[in-house]
């Protein structure tokens, strides 16, 4: 009975398995099947893509592959950013799907692919060529993949692997529209740079002197047109640096004609900044140019740029471009006296009830160094303290032209200062025009300065306690 028993077990379990086979072997197999090589949707490797001819709403574009160069029809003698055509090439080959649609080629109006919203041809070395359609987002992904058409057959891929596929020509376009002011290398030093504006003189700029200052190299610029004078010191802070590094929001065209660049205001620039620059740092320092041409800024305060050599009119933000506005007035520099108190042999200053006649030996060096006023020997630190404070009384406004009439205007000050090794003078004469505002004229320039009259009046006093023999505190 027992051998019987087990017979009857053996033979239920036989057959349970032979039902469970059966059911397996009627069930449809896997679409397909879910490892790497199989997700792939393009057989070959990068060297193998000869060319891919995409349509969208932007226009598309055609991109070929040279000796393992992406290149992009159209976009000659233009600049091309290697990140993005780069990215291009991998989006063909490892273009991957997450999700197979078995009977999707007899439902292509269900996914968006009878009216596909770009369609990319691919064409392979020694491989049939195939045209790739990109449809609609898939539901439950918060449009983060699509359908897509391939070869027979429809798949949901990620949205991210197709980015490549919605560009037009100008995406590919690099965005840099002029060069990098500070490389982890290299430095950069301006040598001129000219802003030039229709029936103005060019506002010009030029390299003046080099110098140590606390570890850094500090450089200074003269003026040289419209007017020789010294520009403003902290140009090197903000307005040179603004001319470089200077990056596109976005391409508003390519290839632009007269007809084109008259629509953006390029036909005739509003301004056009030529830069000539110094880079050092490799085995030899090389000499640069560039030259920008820029439009008005519009109601949304976009500039448009062209670059000279370069056929691209690029959309930039206008309030990052320090240049763009500036002037002669802005650029000069807006210290009434700026000459150095070691380049000086005599100093007159004239008030409304002293004169002073200070003669200067031997400033820098501090054995030999003295300073008379009136004939008397006074304490030389003293002085220059008195010196720089009327150095720091820089002007809150220059003026180059249109000068205000001085008849009338009561004489505060007169400031002549000799330089040493010649009889070059200067004259500085301050004028009362309110309660709180001097107007200063030079008489060797055609220029004149608006300042508060509180520092002159400082300086005024303490020039009077040194010319006293008292101790005169640094207070500029």
């Amino acid at each position: 009975m027992g051998m019987k028993k087990q017979w009857i077990t053996a033979g239920l379990t036989g057959l349970c398995l032979f039902v469970l086979a059966g059911a397996l072997y009627f069930l449809p197999e896997p679409a397909k099947e879910e490892n790497e090589a199989d997700k792939r949707l393009v057989a070959g490797e990068r060297d193998d893509i000869v060319s891919v001819a995409v349509t969208n709403e932007k226009g598309g574009y055609e991109a070929v592959w040279e000796k393992g160069e992406t290149v992009i029809r159209g976009l000659d003698n233009i600049p091309i950013d290697k990140e993005m055509s780069g990215g291009l090439s991998g989006s063909i080959m490892y273009l991957e799907w997450m999700e197979y649609i078995e009977d999707g080629k007899e439902r292509l109006p269900d996914f968006g692919l009878e009216n596909p919203v770009a369609r990319a041809q691919i064409v392979l070395k020694e491989k049939e060529q195939g045209e790739l359609l990109i449809g609609d987002s898939a539901p439950d992904s918060e449009k983060k993949s699509r359908y897509i058409y391939w070869k027979g057959s429809v798949y949901v891929v990620k949205e991210s692997m197709l980015m490549p596929f919605f560009y037009g020509k100008g995406d590919f376009v690099n965005k840099r529209v002029s060069p990098s002011y500070q490389d982890s290398s290299d430095s950069v030093i301006v040598q001129k740079v000219s802003l030039c504006r229709e029936e103005k003189e060019p506002v010009t700029l030029e390299l003046a002197d080099s110098g140590e200052l606390a570890g850094y190299l500090v450089h200074s610029y003269q003026m040289t047109s419209p007017v020789n004078y010294p520009a403003r010191p902290d140009i090197t802070e903000s307005f040179l640096p603004s001319l470089f590094d200077i990056r596109a929001a976005g391409i508003a065209e390519l290839n632009p004609d007269d007809g084109v660049k008259e629509q953006y205001g390029l036909k005739n620039p509003y301004v056009r900044a030529e830069v000539f620059y110094k880079v050092s740092g490799g085995k030899e320092s090389q000499e640069k140019q560039f030259t920008l041409m820029a439009s008005e800024a519009d109601l949304n305060g976009n500039v448009y740029i062209m670059r000279e050599g370069i056929p691209v009119i690029y959309q930039c933000a206008g309030q990052n471009l320090d240049w763009l506005g500036k002037d002669t007035e802005s650029l000069v520099s807006n210290m009434v006296i700026s000459a150095d108190i070691r380049s000086l042999s005599e100093i007159r200053v004239k008030t409304e009830n002293q004169s002073y006649e200070i003669r200067l030996k031997h400033i820098g060096n501090e054995e030999r160094e003295e300073v008379l006023c009136n004939g008397e020997r006074v304490d030389s630190g003293g002085f220059r303290n008195v010196y720089y404070m009327l150095l720091s009384q820089g002007a809150d406004e220059v003026l180059l032209s249109e000068l205000p009439e001085t008849e009338g205007m009561e004489k505060i000050l007169e400031i002549s200062y000799t330089y040493a090794g010649s009889r070059k003078e200067e004259s500085i004469i301050y004028y009362k025009e309110s309660a709180r505002k001097l107007y200063a004229v030079s008489l060797n320039e055609q220029m004149g300065y608006r300042l508060y009259s509180s520092g002159m009046e400082k300086f005024a006093a303490s020039l009077e306690k040194l010319a006293a023999g008292e101790k005169v505190e640094a207070r500029y």
